[in-house]
């Protein structure tokens, strides 16, 4: 039975026995029908939009006055509250792996959340077909809280399995690392239990790595076009767009991609506050 509440009041209910249009994988759109051929007219704001396989409301109800949480079943929400993980530059949705959540524990800005990963299992996937690389300057950063120094562990993978592919992790040492088919570029420290700012950026076709501002010393000269690839955080993509098993263990927070723009040259002092754009 599907039941439309408005501010809590049901005003109208409909038995249908279907599953909603599940098994054909249909759009979902929000101020707009999924094809965009209907859309809101006027000026109209949204807020804390949440989507969940289950009925949370099956009577009348006092409405939320704060926002939202996550409930078990949700698989979609716009909430900005700390149990919410959104690409904000471009409105596309996150897939999360094992137990990759939102977390509070640890956060370089208390303005917003950090992923946590507990390094088994744990990722997050861009969702879309594929994720859009470059053939120029780029920038991938984010800040970095590890919890432990283990093995390889992945921060940010671009379709690793492929020849052009690559990851940026911190290997048992502590060390940051650049690979594709090898170790292009695995030098340097990575701080334990506190954070750090990662960079890895390729200007004029060299790419270098850079930890709280500083460059680790070792670059490496690459003009591969990485267009079209699978993205994860907290694991690399392995070959046919699965994980591999080389599961971050601590926080991200503010990871941001870059196409077309080296936005360090040289050694800086890393951002101070949230990104921006």
């Amino acid at each position: 039975t599907y039941k439309f509440y408005v501010n809590g009041i049901s005003m109208w209910s409909e038995t249908n026995a279907g599953d909603g249009g599940a098994s054909t994988n249909p759009k979902f759109g929000i101020g707009a029908t999924a094809s965009g051929a209907t859309k809101v007219s006027g000026d109209v704001f949204e807020a804390d939009i949440r989507f969940t396989e289950d009925g949370i409301y099956t009577a009348d109800f006092i409405p939320p006055t704060e926002p939202v949480g996550i409930h078990a079943e949700t698989i979609f929400s716009t909430c900005t509250n700390q149990q919410s993980i959104w690409d904000v530059s471009s409105s596309k949705k996150l897939i999360f792996g094992g137990n990759a959540a939102a977390s509070d524990t640890q956060r370089k800005f208390t303005t917003s959340s950090a992923i946590s990963f507990d390094g088994s299992g744990d990722y997050v996937d861009w969702d879309e077909n594929g994720f859009e690389g470059s053939s120029g300057d780029t920038t991938f950063e984010c800040w970095v809280y590890s919890n432990t120094h283990t093995n390889y562990q992945a921060v940010f993978s671009m379709n690793r399995g492929t020849s052009t592919g690559f990851n940026l992790g911190i290997n048992g040492s502590g060390q940051p690392f650049l690979w594709k088919g090898s170790f292009r570029i695995q030098t340097g420290t990575m701080p334990l239990q506190s954070w750090a700012h990662l960079a890895l950026v390729r200007y004029n076709g060299v790419w270098s790595i850079y930890v709280d501002g500083t460059a680790v010393g070792a670059t490496w000269a690459d003009t591969t076009t990485y267009t079209g690839q699978d993205f994860k955080l907290g694991d690399t993509v392995a070959s046919g767009g699965g994980t591999s098993g080389e599961w971050f263990n601590g926080y991200i927070q503010d990871a941001r991609y870059t196409k077309g723009l080296a936005r360090y040259t040289s050694n800086f002092t890393p951002p101070g506050s949230e990104f921006g754009g």
